[in-house]
């Protein structure tokens, strides 16, 4: 039994949901709820959190690209010597 219980949660969890089994009583109506609930907001907040992340990484990579090409223009302007353009970079 306990199997078949661990099965019917990872096919509901995971959206597959072959129909193979299926809830026939109050008790697994509720813990089938249950476990789609909680399947759906643990994919939510991994879905924002891995998009947050995203939006965060190339956001300083943003901030990178524009702080090189400052010190690019900064040498153009005022020629700041091999070394201390090297070190700034």
């Amino acid at each position: 039994m306990f199997i078949t219980a661990w099965y019917f949660t990872i096919t509901t969890v995971t959206t597959v949901g072959y129909g193979d089994f299926n809830a026939t009583n109050t008790t697994e109506m509720i813990f089938g709820s249950f476990i789609m609930v909680i399947g759906v907001v643990l994919f939510s907040y991994i879905s924002g959190a891995l998009a947050s992340f995203m939006t965060s990484a190339d956001a300083s990579q943003d901030k990178l690209h524009h702080e090189l090409m400052m010190v690019d223009r900064i040498d153009e302007e005022n020629p700041l010597g091999r070394r201390l353009y090297q070190e700034m970079k």
